[in-house]
């Protein structure tokens, strides 16, 4: 009597949303852990034994149905080495995720077994007919590039390969790079969308009252 796959005998977590497409951590099947495992075992004496030596793959698909078109996402698609801030929504595999904190290369839907593992909430699919959403940047100039040797005081704020960072407490040459390693040690911590946006929506109101022409009295 032998298990077929016991890695697999387990829910999939939240993140994984296509479930046709095998995986090789996690059952497509609401069964809660090692369901099958337990049914098999019924009447039989002895022990699981995880030895098998056949790597599961994925089955066979239309290439076609993952194909991203930033033409028609809602969101930028996922790249690997792009930096997404708290909130940032991004497009893999026609499906919405949402950072749940500062994020890079962590794959949005690998398929974790707990929430808690992946830095990515699915939001839900690409929905037919929707078009690119505009994402709030901090407008050129509004904080000066890190600089090695510059003191930064606490809340000073620096753009450090275009992300805005803000300082949590006195620092110098702290790169805000060690961020993404030791998030709570780094004197740094990364901006979220709703701070960029509302940099953005400020911005956009003060240079629309600069260009507005002045009212005449009559």
């Amino acid at each position: 009597m032998s298990m077929w796959s016991l890695n697999r005998d387990t829910t999939c977590g939240p993140n994984y949303a296509d479930v046709t497409r095998v995986s090789d951590a996690c059952s497509g099947v609401d069964q809660g852990d090692l369901f099958f495992a337990d049914v098999l075992a019924e009447d039989f004496d002895g022990q699981l034994a995880s030895s098998a030596k056949t790597i599961t793959t994925e089955e066979p698909s239309d290439p076609a149905d993952f194909v991203d078109d930033p033409a028609t996402s809602p969101y930028p698609i996922w790249q690997e080495d792009a930096s997404y801030l708290a909130g940032a929504k991004v497009v893999l595999h026609r499906n919405v995720y949402q950072a749940k904190w500062w994020t890079r290369g962590d794959l949005p839907d690998n398929p974790v077994l707990n929430s808690w593992e992946t830095p990515w909430t699915l939001v839900g699919p690409v929905l037919e007919g929707e078009t690119p959403v505009e994402v709030p940047t901090v407008p050129d100039g509004t904080y000066p590039n890190w600089d090695g040797t510059a003191v930064y005081e606490e809340e000073a704020r620096v753009l450090f390969d275009g992300v805005p960072y803000e300082a949590k407490w006195w620092t110098q040459g702290d790169s805000p790079a060690a961020f993404s390693s030791d998030p709570d040690g780094s004197p740094w911590s990364p901006l979220t969308t709703e701070e960029v946006t509302a940099i953005a929506d400020t911005s956009t109101t003060d240079e629309s009252t600069t260009l507005a022409p002045a009212s005449t009295e009559r």
